[in-house]
């Protein structure tokens, strides 16, 4: 159990938050649309979480079963619109359909078949959602969507979009159980906490939580969009955090926000903005990217100089989050690899036992997007977690053959040198490190008062 303060420190928890879920699972009588029974208690079980776990009021959300009509829904959405000021929660399960124009429509009883007749008296096009909350007097918008093609929703500024699906997948409600897919997952990660994750949740804490478990079922995995810095913010203690000795844990501001100071931990992809001291160092990465286009980059440094913090707050912003995907080895290197390609490709993994060969991750990294860069942080765990059944050469091997598709930066405790020299596709790069030192007087300066600046901009 993590030892953290109250609930009342999360995103949920103040007083100027409204929750509307919206479980819809019976469509029109006749309808070719089947029925999604779990939708509505996937509904009403989650209000019963974020209450619990989250710390929002229980009196602060209104659970919707089976809108009748768009209509219906509409008002229930542009309520919470009017009457919220701080944060809007906004989640729905149910059926995403296809409108003639391609875009997202919410099922509700009303739907039937959208090729037939008028499609917004059947479903309510989310491009109305959007406008309804995007105009209001809303701080932050958070929108929960456990459904079809749910991937087509577009957010907005001040808005964060947790997606079950992209826009080209189906959503699963599987028979004989309580809860969709999706949200049986979420209410796994809200109940039980994720043991890779940090003391306190955040919403992409959460997403990347789901996104394992439903991989582990072959399942399509969770999408998200975020227009700002929200999704860091905490929003839950962490149930299966355990401390490490003697590491403080990281402390969370009077307003509840995330410090922008973590002590021992490394700064993350979403601290950008209090990440100081090293723009010399980030300007240096980034034109090797941007010179190679493909192949192999090596960061070293000693142990504590901050090469995880230059990897995911100095060089995955400056290039663009959309175009990195980052790992850690960890004690399955090879299966690790496969799920971050997956994730960022939406291509199903395989299960976490099988060991995935060159051929089929090279086959997936030609589905990333032009552009992208693969970020290997701590790549020294290749070297300690691995086992007989495991052994290094083969991810080095699945890392080198990634290299020739795209730019592959790799992050490496000096002191491994030796353990990367033994395997000959390396020695190039080894030749040629990007080697992270110490910090002057002066960037020490940037490094503490950066953060505490008024319209600080970071990124190093």
């Amino acid at each position: 159990m993590v030892d953290s303060p109250e609930l009342g420190a999360g995103l949920l928890a103040g007083p100027d938050v409204r929750a509307l879920l919206v479980g819809s699972s019976r469509p029109a009588e006749g309808s070719r649309i089947p029925a999604v029974p779990a939708a509505v208690t996937s509904a009403e079980d989650l209000a019963a979480a974020l209450t619990a776990q989250a710390g929002l009021a229980s009196g602060r959300i209104r659970v919707l079963r089976d809108p009748r009509t768009p209509a219906d829904l509409a008002a229930a959405v542009a309520e919470l619109a009017r009457v919220t000021r701080g944060v809007a929660l906004l989640y729905y399960a149910g059926h995403g359909l296809l409108g003639p124009d391609g875009e997202l429509y919410l099922a509700t009883q009303a739907s039937a078949d959208l090729t037939r007749g008028s499609a917004v008296y059947q479903a309510l096009p989310f491009a109305q959602v959007r406008e309804l909350l995007r105009t209001a007097a809303i701080q932050h918008s958070v929108v929960v969507l456990d459904c079809c093609w749910a991937g087509r929703a577009h957010g907005w500024s001040d808005s964060y979009l947790l997606t079950a699906t992209s826009r080209t997948e189906v959503a699963w409600a599987l028979p004989g159980e309580r809860h969709t897919a999706f949200t049986g997952a979420l209410l796994r990660v809200l109940y039980d906490g994720d043991e890779t994750g940090p003391a306190w949740l955040s919403l992409d804490d959460v997403h990347l939580a789901v996104g394992r478990l439903l991989r582990q079922r072959a399942l399509p995995a969770p999408r998200r969009q975020a227009s700002d810095a929200s999704g860091r913010r905490p929003l839950l203690p962490n149930h299966a955090y355990v401390r490490p000795p003697n590491r403080p844990a990281p402390g969370l501001a009077d307003d509840g926000r995330r410090s922008p100071y973590p002590g021992l931990h490394p700064f993350g992809v979403h601290d950008a903005e209090f990440f100081f001291g090293r723009q010399q160092l980030t300007r240096a990465l980034r034109a090797r990217v941007h010179r190679d286009r493909a192949g192999l980059v090596v960061v070293t440094g000693a142990s504590g100089t901050g090469k995880s913090s230059l990897l995911q707050a100095g060089l995955t912003p400056a290039l663009g989050a959309a175009r990195c995907v980052l790992m850690t080895p960890g004690a399955n290197p090879l299966a690790r690899l496969a799920e971050a390609l997956a994730e960022a490709t939406g291509v199903a993994s395989p299960v976490p036992s099988a060991q995935p060969g060159v051929r089929e991750l090279t086959a997936t990294v030609r589905r990333l997007p032009p552009g992208a860069v693969l970020v290997v942080d701590q790549f020294e765990e290749t070297f300690t977690h691995g086992d007989s059944a495991r052994p290094p050469a083969a991810f080095v091997a699945a890392l080198a053959a990634v290299a020739e598709e795209i730019t592959v930066v790799v992050g490496l405790r000096a002191d491994f040198f030796g353990h990367c020299a033994a395997h000959p596709v390396l020695l190039t790069a080894l030749e040629h490190p990007l080697v992270v030192g110490p910090l002057d007087a002066d960037r020490l300066r940037e490094v503490i008062e950066g953060p505490a600046r008024p319209g600080r901009a970071g990124a190093g």
